[in-house]
């Protein structure tokens, strides 16, 4: 399972498990993507990792490995900060 595999690094990495064709791969997110973004065998769960009951509900099953890439950036906290100098 990936965590934070809609992500910039998460999906990139994935994309280098998919090629690899050994894996069943879980990716964990909050933020949805398009199926057209979407790899056709990956397994994508959507749910708030903050959220224990749901996260519980929604992973009933074991996994040998868990990658972390989950993070949470607030975009506009730094444009108040920075200003027009900001993206």
């Amino acid at each position: 399972m990936v965590t934070g595999g809609t992500g910039f690094i998460g999906k990139n990495f994935i994309s280098q498990l998919y090629k690899k064709k050994k894996f069943n791969i879980y990716s964990l997110s909050q933020k949805k993507i398009s199926k057209k973004s979407q790899h056709k065998k990956i397994n994508y769960i959507y749910c708030n990792l903050q959220n224990k009951e749901k996260l519980k509900k929604k992973l009933n099953l074991k996994f040998q490995f868990v990658v972390n890439f989950a993070g949470h950036i607030n975009h506009n906290e730094k444009k108040k900060k920075y200003g027009k100098n900001y993206f």
